[in-house]
């Protein structure tokens, strides 16, 4: 990668990751055991669920940048049945030893992040074996995406309210890729910047939908029931869960 804009983008989100991972971890650190295993925000996972899984996302990419570094690829996950496993594996870990593992795991991917070189961030990495790939320069906002969103989802007092603006901005922009080939599309009017862009394929007259940019980051997230937005010329659309 020779791009300087991009390696901007790629130090803002890591210097972004850095401060998000701190809340994270002081949030994890206030959770007693009957915390730890009770329901998350997330249907079907206990918080014990998404500390694991935050847990082997970080040893995923870590992993993944260390092999890049050594030159050699290393999927992210060996397949989607090793991770789901691994995850609830680990949900079940005595709360000790999982919190150890979390901070042992950020810590990882902190080191591997700073190793890397500029050349490196060019490079491809696979989620499992044969799947689709990304570019290593799209992992320090991949990474910062899972630590605010679940962070919201372990329900522990941090709320969508509490992301930093850049990252509600930075959400809604990546969530309306992934919205890409919604149909029928509309119009996303985000009321506290003054911003509008659209979302899926939008026809002329499609509905306009306002909101904070908080509130549209965590709908178009596919959490919530849509609070503090509103449709015009239209019910406001179903977003699946990201």
């Amino acid at each position: 990668m020779t791009d300087t804009t991009d390696l901007t983008a790629v130090h803002a989100a890591t210097d972004a990751l850095h401060d998000a991972t701190q809340r994270l971890v002081r949030s994890v650190d206030t959770m007693t055991d009957d915390t730890w295993r009770g329901d998350s925000l997330l249907p079907g996972w206990t918080r014990a669920h998404l500390v694991a899984h935050l847990t082997l996302n970080a040893e995923g990419l870590a992993g993944s940048l260390e092999g890049l570094r050594q030159g050699r690829g290393v999927p992210m996950y060996p397949s989607p049945q090793a991770r789901d496993q691994d995850i609830e594996e680990l949900s079940r870990e005595e709360v000790p030893r999982a919190r150890d593992r979390l901070l042992a795991s950020v810590s990882r991917f902190a080191d591997a992040v700073a190793a890397m070189d500029d050349e490196d961030w060019s490079r491809q990495i696979e989620r499992v074996p044969g799947g689709p790939t990304f570019p290593a320069a799209a992992v320090p906002a991949m990474r910062w995406r899972e630590v605010e969103i679940h962070h919201v989802d372990l329900g522990v007092g941090y709320d969508h309210h509490d992301w930093p603006v850049a990252f509600a901005e930075a959400a809604v922009d990546s969530m309306t890729t992934r919205l890409a080939d919604l149909s029928p599309g509309f119009r996303l009017l985000l009321t506290d910047l003054d911003r509008e862009c659209g979302v899926g394929s939008v026809a002329p007259g499609a509905p306009v939908v306002r909101g904070s940019v908080a509130d549209a980051a965590r709908w178009l997230s596919g959490r919530g029931d849509g609070a503090g937005m509103s449709s015009e010329g239209g019910d406001l659309p179903q977003i699946g869960a990201w």
